[in-house]
């Protein structure tokens, strides 16, 4: 029979193959298995789709997940569960770790136990932040204030700390005060030295000076009774080295009555000063002996004691104004 039209056929059991009038829509398949139609879903990998509405998405593996966009809602932190899954938005920006924040136009508002910023990112906005434990791994630049409510450690202190090791004699009148070692551990590129006397700085900048200079009559010179000064003066990078009594600081003198009498005494002084770049700092000392009207008295018989020092510690890069 090659054609038959039925209005109504009831049966109990139709054995066909039906595959070929069947016609597969977009994202399905159809085969024939054993004679029967068989219907497929395909989906593309990557899935590419322009608006999700879900209330519910499981995933059974997290271990890395990750998205392009411009913009990320997580509504309600409880339904991520991920304990300490990670979101990468832009891979080369930022890595967050935890499960409660939201990611909106470059601000991130987050309440977490701990976030991390691999990357240097500009633009991004930071508030709200109930961390108790927060890294920034690179470099950070801060433009407002900062308020700090506990304590605030640099971590990286950067000095330079010039010493004498044994006592090194005297000649001569006033001139800068001679160290035979210097640190180098806490220098970070910022400082080196030149003499034996100065210290030279590598950015310009403000920076604390203070020294600590002791001194020992060893014989009478010119009269018994001598007196010591100390003083910063500080040059340009092509410079002369100078005093400026609006910037440079005269630090404390001591007296000294005779090499065989009250022979020793000492000198501090402290200066918070700026540098310019490739700029330096030395600790200038004067002497004025017993009888005379100025300190330029010849410091013969005299000598600079170990353990004497001279500190420079970099604190900003901001300019002089």
């Amino acid at each position: 029979m090659s054609n038959c039209s039925i209005n109504n056929l009831s049966l109990d059991t139709l054995t066909c193959d039906l595959t070929s009038n069947l016609t597969a829509g977009t994202g399905i398949t159809i085969t024939s298995v054993g004679g029967k139609p068989t219907i497929t879903a395909s989906v593309s990998d990557p899935l590419n789709i322009s608006k999700i509405n879900a209330s519910n998405i499981s995933v059974d593996s997290m271990s890395t997940i990750t998205f392009s966009t411009t913009q990320i809602r997580l509504k309600d932190p409880a339904d991520i569960e991920a304990t300490k899954g990670s979101i990468f938005c832009n891979p080369n920006a930022f890595q967050f770790f935890g499960p409660d924040f939201r990611f909106i136009n470059n601000t991130v508002v987050p309440n977490t136990d701990y976030m991390r910023m691999d990357q240097t990112r500009s633009n991004v906005n930071i508030s709200n932040l109930s961390s108790t434990n927060t890294s920034i791994l690179n470099d950070a630049t801060i433009t407002r204030d900062l308020q700090v409510q506990r304590y605030l450690d640099a971590g990286k202190p950067t000095f330079i700390l010039l010493r004498r090791s044994n006592n090194t004699n005297l000649t001569g009148t006033g001139q800068a005060a001679l160290f035979n070692q210097n640190t180098s551990d806490q220098i970070n590129g910022e400082f080196g030295t030149a003499n034996g006397t100065d210290v030279v700085v590598t950015t310009g900048g403000w920076y604390r000076v203070s020294w600590g200079l002791g001194f020992v009559r060893t014989s009478n010179t010119g009269g018994d009774r001598i007196a010591v000064r100390g003083y910063s003066q500080t040059r340009t990078a092509a410079g002369g080295f100078s005093f400026n009594s609006f910037k440079n600081v005269i630090g404390s003198s001591c007296y000294i009555r005779r090499d065989t009498l009250c022979r020793e005494g000492h000198i501090t002084g402290y200066n918070f000063v700026y540098i310019p770049a490739n700029g330096a700092v030395h600790i200038r000392i004067e002497a004025m002996v017993e009888g005379a009207t100025s300190w330029n008295s010849n410091f013969s018989g005299m000598q600079l004691r170990a353990s004497s020092n001279f500190m420079v510690e970099f604190v900003s890069s901001a300019a002089e104004t």
